[in-house]
């Protein structure tokens, strides 16, 4: 029996608290409306489904019914009452007697008002940037202050109106805009900004901006508790191409007249505009009226979701609905709608986070995300269901938040991605957790002392002790235990392992049987440090800082806090003949180190070359199906002034995303040799599912491949020169990597010397 199942059944008969095992019609409801649920939540577009907050209480509800249903029957019956409230055209029935539909056009002109979604990945979080987005196409977009990412531009400096304070004012501009497309001519306009504690709101009406240049008049009142004003303008940063010209400010005098007042106007790069003095921002905004397409496909008019939810059971969606422009159609009831939400949240407001339908709610939205846009299931170790099927039967055993945390990390493991990670981001992380200051690692699938760092400790643990028993069980055994919980490749799984061996319960000890050089001991360490995060592991024997090993050659720790921070080491790698560039572990994520990298990419290439390539899913249909992909990339211009140097990078499993991004360029457009280990198999921008009660869930939201179309994922970046750790040299505290690019340098450095 798998261990993990055997530890599960364990907690259950441990905890009187945990829900009994889950019956086999059950698991059935569950997973009918954890299908149709995702169905819907993403898929069907109607206006009245979209506010964010009524979806955990659908979930919770759903979830209590489903827990009541005794046969298949019963299960339709019940699916139908809670979805079709908000599907009024859903067919949801035996799948022998589900038949098609034709979608009517309920309103005569509106044809050019077809709403359907689009997913650019999944546009999970509002406060994300790009590329993730989902928007339903010429739906009409309700601007709201704190979700709608406006960028703020100050058009004035600060002006100071002491005199003027509590006087009516007019402010006048001229706005012209060039449409993205026949189609959406109609689509911009400038009106009121959204409320806000900061900015006080202009009196005017939306109006359309066109190419013809049109003037916009915004009127107000200057602030009588603050004279010192600003006039600025919020815009959706995805309208292009508009301009502001001629601003002028007009304010009403004792006889009523208006006065025209000089302005000094702000620079237009200017976002904020003297962010440290007090004022008023009077504020206008630009925006759109509907939602243009993210991409060029399209549903088109009549196409449906025919899915089957369990066998025998299906359900028939729209996947489109007609709009006038101010709501789809059909109109869903309002009155059938907000009796049904009221029901579901009086249910949702009174469950805890340790009841069974908290967990499975959390567990069907994560599921859910992951099935329609996780963009490697062809790389996954089982199938959706079987997956969800797993996590559900574990979740009946939870106690605690802790224990749905090893549930959704289970939920993960199978997609093998190794930045897919699942915390709770709202708690202090170090509550539950410690670890002991060792670091360990493994030869020939055996384990050792890698570091020791605790001066008393010391005199008992050594570096390259064998580590052969870990509370009582064998060290390996202990050690696969970990990475059951971890997604990933091997040498992802086998490095964060390592790194978090030792991690366990706060205020408790690790009981230790170590193989020495004197014999075998047995120790017990208190875990009194915090618990360890991946990169930690990727710490050498010896911290070398960045710069010369010898007259010829130079080091530089990519990875070091401090790396991005100096500029002068561009000059002093301008006299090398040699450079060693260190990438075991991940970059600093700062702008200095990220133009210093490509200030490096730019010395190594001889020609123009196209840097690494992301491939971000556009997704119209459910269940990862028929997805295209918008590719991203950018180009690396030669320097105009190169090193002469060669260069040779160091690398192994602790190299992930950012870092595999880099090695990637230099792998594909051979810049360099690379030695070490492979890299971790897991690049591309993560995407981010915040869930109730503070569960947190990352993933790799876009597909990456290298620049001649070969697999990256779980491969990572293969080294030119592999080197495998040995006892001797960890015992003799020797860094084998650094060791081999030092002799290997030398020997191109000796080489070019005779060649001359």
């Amino acid at each position: 029996m798998n261990r993990l199942l055997i530890l599960f059944i364990l907690c259950f008969q441990l905890h009187p608290l945990a829900y009994a095992q889950p019956s086999k019609q059950q698991k059935r409801n569950l997973m009918a409306f954890s299908k149709l649920f995702g169905y819907v939540r993403y898929f069907y577009p109607a206006d009245e489904l979209q506010n964010d907050s009524c979806w955990n209480a659908i979930a919770i509800y759903g979830i209590q019914r489903m827990l009541t249903v005794k046969n298949d029957k019963e299960l339709i019956a019940e699916l139908r009452a809670l979805f079709c409230p908000l599907v009024p055209q859903a067919k949801i029935d035996f799948s022998d007697k589900i038949d098609s539909f034709t979608l009517t056009d309920t309103v005569n002109n509106c044809k050019d008002r077809l709403v359907y979604w689009q997913h650019q990945g999944f546009g999970l979080n509002s406060n994300m940037s790009v590329p993730f987005r989902s928007i339903r196409v010429n739906s009409k977009i309700e601007y709201d202050q704190n979700k709608s990412p406006l960028s703020y531009f100050s058009v004035t400096k600060v002006l100071q109106l002491e005199k003027y304070k509590g006087k009516p004012f007019v402010f006048t501009l001229d706005i012209t805009a060039k449409p993205t497309s026949d189609n959406y001519k109609d689509n911009l306009f400038a009106g009121p900004c959204l409320s806000s504690e900061d900015l006080e709101e202009l009196n005017t009406e939306r109006k359309a901006i066109a190419e013809v240049k049109e003037s916009f008049i915004f009127r107000g009142t200057i602030d009588r508790n603050l004279p010192l004003i600003q006039f600025g303008c919020y815009i959706d940063p995805s309208v292009e191409n508009v301009q502001i010209n001629s601003p002028q400010l007009f304010i009403h005098n004792s006889d009523n007249k208006l006065i025209p007042i000089d302005l000094d106007l702000a620079e237009l790069i200017d976002f904020s505009g003297d962010l440290n003095i007090e004022r008023t921002k009077y504020a206008f905004m630009i925006g759109k009226v509907r939602h243009e397409p993210l991409f060029n496909r399209e549903i088109k008019a009549g196409e449906v979701i025919r899915k089957e939810l369990v066998s025998d059971i299906s359900v028939l969606i729209p996947l489109s609905l007609y709009s006038n422009g101010i709501h789809t159609y059909p109109v869903v009831d309002s009155a059938t709608l907000d009796r049904f939400q009221k029901k579901a949240s009086v249910k949702f407001l009174g469950q805890d986070e340790k009841a069974i339908e908290t967990r499975l709610a959390c567990l069907i939205q994560a599921w859910n995300v992951l099935k329609h846009s996780f963009p490697y299931w062809k790389e996954a170790s089982a199938a959706p269901d079987s997956i969800f099927e797993r996590s559900l039967e574990k979740a009946f055993f939870d106690v605690d938040k802790q224990d749905f945390l090893s549930t959704l990390q289970l939920l993960t493991v199978p997609l093998n991605d190794g930045q897919m990670y699942v915390d709770l981001y709202n708690e202090t992380k170090d509550d539950a957790t410690a670890s002991v200051p060792l670091l360990a690692t493994s030869i020939d699938n055996r384990i050792f002392v890698k570091m020791v760092m605790d001066q008393d400790l010391s005199k008992r643990v050594q570096i390259g002790d064998e580590i052969m028993n870990i509370n009582g069980r064998s060290a390996m055994e202990y050690l696969r235990e970990k990475e059951d919980l971890i997604s990933g490749s091997q040498q992802w799984k086998r490095s964060k392992g390592l790194t978090i061996l030792f991690n366990g319960p706060k205020h408790s000890s690790l009981k230790m049987k170590l193989r020495t050089a004197e014999g075998e001991k047995r120790i017990q360490i208190p875990r009194s440090e915090m618990s360890r995060a991946p990169q930690n592991n990727s710490v050498s024997l010896y911290q070398r800082a960045t710069g010369w090993i010898n007259k010829a050659l130079y080091y530089v720790d990519l990875t070091s806090d401090k790396f991005g921070t100096n500029p002068y080491i561009l000059q002093e790698m301008d006299e090398a003949k040699a450079i060693i560039f260190d990438m075991r572990g991940y970059p600093p994520a700062t702008i200095s180190s990220a133009q210093m990298l490509n200030q490096i990419q730019e010395q190594l290439t001889t020609s123009e070359i196209i840097g690494h390539r992301i491939y971000v899913p556009q997704i119209l249909y459910p269940d990862y199906q028929n997805v295209h992909y918008k590719v991203l990339t950018h180009l690396i211009h030669p320097a105009q002034k190169r090193w002469k140097a060669k260069a040779y990078f160091l690398t192994d499993a602790n190299a992930i995303s950012v870092s595999e991004t880099y090695l990637s360029v230099i792998k594909d457009h051979k810049l360099g040799t690379i030695i070490g280990q492979a890299t971790a198999g897991a690049d591309g921008a993560v995407n981010i599912l915040l869930l109730p009660h503070g569960y947190r869930l990352r993933f790799s939201g876009t597909l990456v491949k290298t620049n001649t179309g070969s697999k990256h994922y779980l491969v990572g970046v293969i080294p030119d020169i592999e080197v495998k750790p040995t006892l001797e040299a960890l015992k003799e505290r020797r860094d084998e990597i650094l060791e081999r690019a030092i002799e290997l340098a030398e020997q191109d450095i000796q080489s070019a010397a005779i060649g001359k």
